[in-house]
């Protein structure tokens, strides 16, 4: 699984099992750079399960960047509008051990849009994310599994929704931020030993490198 943005793979590589988090401020680029990743699942000839928690203004995205809409058809979509049947699929259909055999990618964007709205400070909310985060991260020990998240406001440091939950089970962290109308940067926080920084653009094919610097 690649991104197509070639510092970005340059430095994470083709990844093929692990728990990636995408964070950063509505309209940053989360739901793009997932889609980026879910294409190169598609085109390789690999299936994907997509469960949408926010708008399905992504699809015109998708349709958008595929290149041949036949791929399409290997996308199996899942729209959630209440946190409680959010809990129930992952902890009652992802739990099954036969999805890692369906599926080559499991995408949820955005895992913390519902919990945000059920309270994050409700302690049962909280439960449930930590279960829904030890399902995902169980399953991403055979395929790769992307969740995007919200953030706390900058008033609270610009982090991630409950950020000790998400950065315990998380392999790989890249936070998402706007520079400018069209130009973004990302950040990669986890693995520490990969850390890297890039400016990108916003074009018609998704986020391109723009600039990089390193720590």
């Amino acid at each position: 699984m690649i991104s197509g943005i070639t510092l970005l793979d340059d430095t994470l590589g083709d990844i093929r099992k692990g728990l990636l988090v995408i964070y950063g401020d509505a309209a940053s680029g989360k739901t793009t750079l997932s889609l980026q990743y879910l294409l190169s699942v598609l085109e390789s000839g690999g299936k994907v399960l997509f469960i949408s928690t926010e708008n399905e203004l992504f699809i015109d995205r998708l349709s958008s960047m595929v290149s041949d809409s036949r791929l399409l058809e290997k996308v199996d979509l899942l729209i959630v509008r209440d946190y409680n049947v959010q809990n129930l699929i992952i902890l009652s259909m992802l739990i099954k051990p036969n999805v890692v055999n369906m599926y080559d990618l499991i995408v949820v964007d955005s895992l913390t849009a519902l919990y945000r709205l059920a309270s994050y400070d409700d302690r049962k909310a909280i439960n449930k994310l930590n279960m829904q985060l030890a399902i995902l991260s169980k399953l991403s020990s055979a395929i790769p599994v992307i969740v995007t998240s919200q953030v706390r406001g900058e008033e609270e440091g610009f982090d991630i929704l409950a950020s000790s939950l998400v950065r315990y089970w998380a392999d790989y962290i890249i936070k998402l931020e706007i520079i400018d109308r069209g130009l973004r940067k990302l950040t990669i926080e986890k693995p520490e030993e990969k850390f890297k920084v890039l400016e990108l653009i916003i074009t018609k094919g998704g986020l391109k490198c723009y600039h990089s610097s390193q720590k």
